[in-house]
This record gives C-alpha cells, structure tokens and sequence, in this order.
C-alpha cells in the first residue's frame, strides 16, 4: 500500500525511502469496504488529515468510525478527523501496559485482556 519516495541521502550516498500516501490509500480501502456494505464499524489509528475522505464516505454509508489517538501535540489528530469519528480512544501508558504482550506459556502465545481505561 502506498509507495516509497526518495527523501534524502545519506553522507555515504546511499538513498533514504519514505513511504507515502498509506493513509490515502487506506481511505480509499476505507470507502470502497463501507459502500458495499461489507463493514459496519472501522477503528482508525491515525491522526492525518489523508484519511478524513475515506472516514467520510464511511460515516456516509452508514459506517461507525472509532478514532484511537495519542493525547500529545506530537500524537493527537487532525480536528477535523477528530470531530468526524463517532467515538475517540486515547491511547495512553496505562492502556499500552494493559495490552503489553505476555511471553509464550507452555508454548502458547497469550495476550493480556484489554479493558477500557
């Protein structure tokens, strides 16, 4: 999804990548999966103003938009995206240790219970 762009080299010449366009793209995927009716809720984990016309075609066709976000300047999202889900979560430290991968028991992988913080 999305593609690389060249952004920069580095002292030794070699190219830096950036991926580009995800949170277009995934609005599109967004859209194209709420039109026909194959999804009826969406979690979003973005914050870019990419993704707000996927999020809109979505809501209008019927879709529940969640928006789970950070709660730093760096971390929270677009106003815009903000004000378009139906539902926000932030994603703080104590959620991130409640959901905190738990090593293999016995050979089989767990993971703790996430609860709402």
């Amino acid at each position: 999804m999305g593609h690389l762009a060249k952004i920069a080299q580095t002292r030794t010449g070699l190219p830096v990548f950036k991926r580009k366009m995800i949170d277009c793209w995934a609005g599109v995927d967004m859209a194209l999966l709420a039109v026909s009716g194959k999804i009826s809720s969406i979690s979003v984990l973005s914050g870019e103003r990419d993704i707000v016309p996927g999020v809109r075609a979505a809501k209008d066709a019927g879709v529940s938009v969640t928006l789970w976000h950070g709660d730093t300047v760096r971390t929270y999202p677009s106003v815009e995206l903000y004000d378009l889900a139906d539902e926000r979560r932030k994603i703080s430290e104590a959620l991130l240790r409640q959901i905190q991968y738990t090593p293999p028991r016995n050979g089989r992988y767990q993971a703790d219970r996430i609860g709402r913080v």
